[in-house]
C-alpha cells in the first residue's frame, strides 16, 4: 500500500491512495458538480481521509460525454468498475444529484455502493423543490442565469465558463467570506488561481434531465442506501430549505456546517467539513455492515390472502428502507419473526443466538437427518486433535454436525459423485465458520486416496442395497472391500474406532464382512442400537479396535434401544444432549443495534 498523499493520475481519474500505517475501511469516488470538471478539487479532504485509510478516486468529467443526463452517470458507472470495495460515493452540487440519480436507477450499478454523502446538492427528489431552487436564482444572478441559458453551461452561474469570468459572482455564490487563499485543494491558492478551476462543462442538458427525473414518482424506492447529506448553512445556491425534500426522500439527517458556502471550501473546513466526512463516513460503513433477516409463520384462516413470504418481503423492505439495513438471508446479524395467527401479530427479535459464526447453524444442503448424525459422532468419542473420516461423506452432514461440537478436530470426507461433494462444500463452509479444518475428496471407499492407519477414528453411513447399489451387491462385494479399506486407514491401537449405520436388514452381512469371529480379528462390536429412518429398520453399529487378550472376538452385544451416552429418553434427548456439547450461546446483535 501506499503512503498517504501518494497520487496516482490518469485520464480519466486522479487517486489519493489510502495510508500505509492504517487500516483499509473504504474506497470513495468522488463526483464533481458542473462547476468543476473533476473533483480534484477536494485534494485537501481526500488526502487527509488518506491517514483514516481511505482511498480516494477522484472523477473528471470529460467534456464529450457530458451532452446527457444518462452520459453523466454513465461516467460515474465506468469508474465504479473496478474499485476495490467497500465503495462510498461523494457528489458535490450536481454530482450530488448524479449519485442520486444512480442509486435510484442504476440497480446493477448501485449494487457495489455501501452508501454516499451528498455535499450541497442541486434537489432534485422534488419537483416543486427543483423549479422553486431556480426562481431565487433567476432574481438574484438574473445574468448568470441568461449567460446559462445562452452558453448551455450551469457554471456561467458562479462566473465560469465562455463569456465572462466574474471571481466576484463566484465569491458571492460559493463562499461565506471573501477568501485570498483557498486550501480546499490541498495546498494554499490564491483566489484567482481557483477561480481558474471553474469547469466549462456543457450542463444544460444535465439540468433539464434532473428537471424529467424529478417528476418520476418512487425515485429511491428501490435504491435505498445508506446515505448523508452535508450542506453549508451560508450556502445561497442550494440553502438548507433546498435539502428537506432529498433528505426525507432517502431518509437521511442533514449535517449544516457553520461557515461553508455552496463549494465547503471556506477558511477553517479542516474543523468543519472534515469531521463531517469522518463521522458520516464510519456511520455509513456501520450501517452496511448491519445485515438481517426477516422469518414469517402465519397460522388461521383471517389472513389466508396473505403469504408468509409477502409479508417477509414487506417487512425487509421496510427496514431496509428506514434504517438502511441489508436483507440478507444467510448469516445476519439480526433476526426479525413475525408470526400472524387470527387473533395476533407478534413481532420479536431473539436475545440469543449459537456461537457459530454463521449466525444459526443451519445446513444449507440437505442429507442424513441432523440429530442422527450428531448421534453418530456422539459414539465415536472424538478427543481434540483426531483426524475423523467419513470415506462415502455425501453432503457431509455428519461431518459438519460433529465439526459445531467438536470443532477441535481434523475431519476429511471422500465421495465419488461430484453433485454430493458440491452439496458438501457448501455444508462444510458452515463447519469452517465454527473453526473447525474440513477437507473434502473425490474417491472410492474401496480404494481411499490416504496413508495406512492415519485417522482415528472413521464415521460412514454404508450403503443399504436401496438408493446406491443392490442388496445382492453390497452383501457379496461391497461390504468386504470397504471394510478392508477401513480397516487399512484407521489407526491400529486402542483408540481406532469404526462407527456405522446399516439399515437392520443388512447388519448380519456387515458384521461378517467385519471378521470380528476370526482369531485374528481386527475390532470388536463395543454396542449395536437400533433406530428407525422414517420407515426403514437401522441400527447403529459402534466398533472398536481389539487389542489381543484383552478383547473377546466372539461376544456379541445385543441389540439395545439405548447407547451408553444417552439419557433414560433414549432418542428423545438426542436435541438437548446436542446442544450440550455445542459452544454457549451468545447475545445477538440485535442488542446493540
Amino acid at each position: 500500500m501506499a503512503d498517504a498523499g501518494y497520487v496516482q493520475s490518469t485520464s480519466s481519474s486522479f487517486v489519493i491512495h489510502a495510508a500505509s500505517h492504517a487500516p483499509r475501511r473504504a474506497t470513495l469516488l468522488w463526483v464533481p458538480g458542473a462547476t468543476h470538471d473533476s473533483a480534484a478539487v477536494f485534494q485537501g479532504p481526500m488526502t487527509a481521509l488518506a491517514d483514516s485509510g481511505y482511498t480516494s478516486v477522484a472523477l473528471f468529467l470529460e467534456k464529450s460525454r457530458c451532452t446527457s443526463l444518462s452520459n453523466y452517470v454513465g461516467q460515474v458507472e465506468d469508474a465504479l468498475r473496478n474499485l476495490e470495495e467497500p465503495v462510498v460515493l461523494l457528489g458535490h452540487s450536481l454530482g450530488g444529484s448524479i449519485v442520486e440519480v444512480l442509486l435510484a436507477r442504476k440497480k446493477d450499478a448501485a449494487a457495489k455502493v455501501q452508501g454516499a454523502i451528498l455535499l450541497c446538492p442541486v434537489p432534485v427528489m422534488s419537483f416543486c423543490t427543483y423549479v422553486c431552487f431556480f426562481l431565487p436564482l433567476l432574481a438574484t444572478f438574473f445574468v448568470g442565469v441568461l449567460m446559462v441559458l445562452v452558453s448551455m453551461n450551469a457554471a456561467q452561474l458562479v462566473g465560469g465558463g465562455y463569456f465572462c469570468r466574474s471571481a466576484q459572482r463566484c465569491q458571492s455564490i460559493g463562499f461565506v467570506g471573501n477568501p485570498s487563499i483557498v486550501t480546499i485543494t490541498g495546498s494554499p491558492q490564491t483566489f484567482q488561481q481557483y477561480h481558474e478551476g471553474i469547469a466549462k462543462v456543457e450542463s444544460l442538458n444535465l439540468l433539464l434531465g434532473l428537471l424529467g427525473f424529478s417528476l418520476c414518482p418512487g425515485k429511491s424506492e428501490d435504491g435505498k442506501k445508506a446515505l448523508s447529506l452535508i450542506a453549508g448553512s451560508g450556502d445561497v445556491l442550494t440553502p438548507l430549505w433546498c435539502h428537506e425534500s432529498t433528505a426525507a426522500a432517502w431518509s437521511a439527517d442533514i449535517v449544516s456546517l457553520d461557515g461553508q458556502g455552496h463549494f465547503l471550501s471556506d477558511e477553517d473546513w479542516q474543523n468543519t467539513l472534515l469531521p463531517a466526512l469522518k463521522q458520516q463516513l464510519e456511520r455509513i460503513l456501520k450501517l452496511s455492515e448491519e445485515a438481517f433477516k426477516i422469518t414469517c409463520r402465519r397460522s388461521g384462516k383471517r389472513f389466508a390472502q396473505l403469504s408468509s413470504q409477502g409479508v417477509a418481503v414487506a417487512a425487509a423492505t421496510a427496514i431496509a428502507s428506514k434504517q438502511g439495513w441489508r436483507a440478507q438471508v444467510r448469516r445476519p446479524d439480526l433476526e426479525v419473526r413475525i408470526l400472524v395467527s387470527d387473533s395476533d401479530i407478534l413481532v420479536d427479535l431473539p436475545l440469543l443466538v449459537q456461537s457459530v459464526p454463521s449466525g444459526g447453524g443451519e445446513l444449507c444442503s440437505a442429507g442424513m437427518a441432523a440429530p442422527v448424525a450428531w448421534a453418530l459422532a456422539r459414539s465415536a468419542e472424538l478427543k481434540q486433535g483426531d483426524r475423523v473420516l467419513d470415506p462415502m461423506c455425501g453432503k457431509a452432514v455428519i461431518l459438519v454436525e460433529a465439526a459445531l461440537s467438536w470443532p477441535n478436530c481434523h475431519y476429511i470426507g471422500v465421495d465419488l459423485d461430484a453433485s454430493q461433494l458440491s452439496g458438501a462444500r457448501s455444508n462444510a463452509q458452515l463447519a469452517q465458520a465454527s473453526g473447525a479444518r474440513l477437507d473434502l475428496l473425490m474417491g472410492d471407499a474401496q480404494r481411499l486416496p490416504l496413508p495406512d492407519h492415519s485417522v482415528d477414528a472413521v464415521i460412514c453411513d454404508i450403503p443399504f442395497g436401496r438408493q446406491y447399489g443392490t442388496i445382492e451387491g453390497c452383501r457379496d462385494s461391497l461390504y468386504k472391500a470397504v471394510l478392508k479399506e477401513f480397516d487399512r486407514v484407521v489407526r491400529s491401537d486402542a483408540d481406532g474406532r469404526l462407527i456405522l449405520i446399516s439399515s437392520l436388514e443388512q447388519e448380519p452381512w456387515v458384521l461378517e464382512a467385519a471378521n470380528l469371529h476370526s482369531a485374528q480379528a481386527s475390532w470388536f462390536c463395543y454396542a449395536r442400537r437400533e433406530l428407525k429412518l422414517g420407515f426403514l429398520d437401522a441400527s447403529i453399529i459402534v466398533l472398536r479396535r481389539r487389542q489381543p487378550g484383552r478383547d473377546s472376538a466372539s461376544d456379541l452385544p445385543e441389540l439395545a434401544k439405548r447407547l451408553w451416552w444417552e439419557t433414560s429418553a433414549g432418542r428423545g434427548d438426542w436435541a438437548s444432549l446436542k446442544v450440550s456439547e455445542r459452544p454457549m450461546m451468545q447475545a445477538t446483535r440485535g442488542r446493540e443495534i
